[in-house]
């Protein structure tokens, strides 16, 4: 029982924003920027040209 109510706490206290909140982000940087040419929405197909799946990537 008191395994339980540590995990409820640890859920509670890493679940909210304001303690996970950063003043600067450290990978807001234009070097970082170029690794969005990657975002958008993606058909994957094998050599043969048969779809695979779909993947959707996007920046929040």
């Amino acid at each position: 029982m008191k395994l339980l109510k540590l995990v409820f706490i640890l859920c509670f206290l890493f679940s909210n924003p304001q303690l996970n909140a950063q003043e600067s982000c450290n990978c807001c940087t234009e070097k970082h920027d170029q690794f969005n040419f990657w975002e958008g929405q993606w058909e994957v197909k094998d050599e043969k040209g048969k779809t695979l799946g779909y993947s959707t990537i996007s920046f929040v």
